[in-house]
């Protein structure tokens, strides 16, 4: 079996539940290394990073929440939290935000090689919030488009309800140090599907619900079908995972 490491996102007005969400890992991983994704002035990170055992890396302009309709913002963020996947010494690392309690070790077995490794499950809703007439559009348009990059035998048009790369899971890092090898690619290819999505406005009947902010996860599961190789056992849960990450957690969520 093999440990877990973890990647927290900080910054100052959320503090106080990352910190919880970082205590609740290091106590039950003690062995596991825990880098802080520092996004603007944290207020004594350094304190924090000695009390807990972390690295940290710092960017010193503050991104915040990262949802927005200019697609370059959670572009950046992913961006940096790749840059953190560097220092974990692992080969699986949870995305620990700071509604992510994790209550036990986390271990995987030796011959894991997923790339997402989720605790509830997959799904996702891109967002369509309903309206299915946009989403039949875009899906199309999305399934001619992912099928040009990987074999037909590995194509399952219900694997995009299950994919989602969020907080919470857990992440291969060999995977995501790929995806920051070929940023410019994945810069590239983001940006035509979001211009599939922008192609279709949202019904008059959602657009009081359905806002077309851009999230980085969000981003990153539309992604995810160019890097597959072969056929995704997305049924498949690992137990220690599912019973020992509690997502989302609200208490200490500010």
């Amino acid at each position: 079996m093999q440990n877990v490491g973890a990647i927290s996102i900080i910054y100052e007005e959320q503090k106080k539940s990352s910190i919880e969400m970082i205590k609740s890992f290091r106590k039950n991983n003690p062995d596991s290394s825990i880098v802080i994704y520092c996004d603007g002035v944290v207020l004594n990170i350094d304190q924090v990073c000695k009390e807990y055992n972390c690295k940290c890396v710092i960017f010193p302009e503050k991104i915040g929440y990262p949802a927005s309709k200019d697609l370059n913002i959670p572009l950046e963020y992913l961006h940096r939290f790749l840059q953190c996947s560097n220092f974990i010494k692992e080969e699986f690392y949870i995305n620990l935000e700071p509604d992510c309690m994790v209550t036990g070790n986390l271990k995987l077995n030796d011959n894991c090689d997923s790339f997402i490794i989720s605790s509830y499950p997959l799904q996702w809703s891109f967002q369509f919030c309903g309206d299915v007439v946009r989403r039949n559009k875009v899906m199309y348009e999305l399934f001619d488009l992912y099928k040009l990059f990987f074999k037909s035998e590995y194509f399952e048009s219900n694997v995009f309800d299950k994919i989602i790369g969020g907080g919470g899971m857990i992440y291969n890092k060999k995977f995501f140090i790929k995806i920051l090898n070929e940023w410019e690619l994945f810069k590239q290819r983001c940006l035509f599907v979001k211009f599939i999505f922008d192609k279709y406005e949202i019904s008059d009947d959602y657009k009081n619900i359905c806002h077309d902010l851009w999230y980085f996860d969000y981003m990153l599961s539309l992604q995810i079908p160019f890097y597959i190789e072969k056929k995704l056992d997305v049924e498949k849960e690992n137990e220690t995972v599912k019973n020992y990450i509690i997502h989302p957690y609200k208490n200490f969520y500010i």
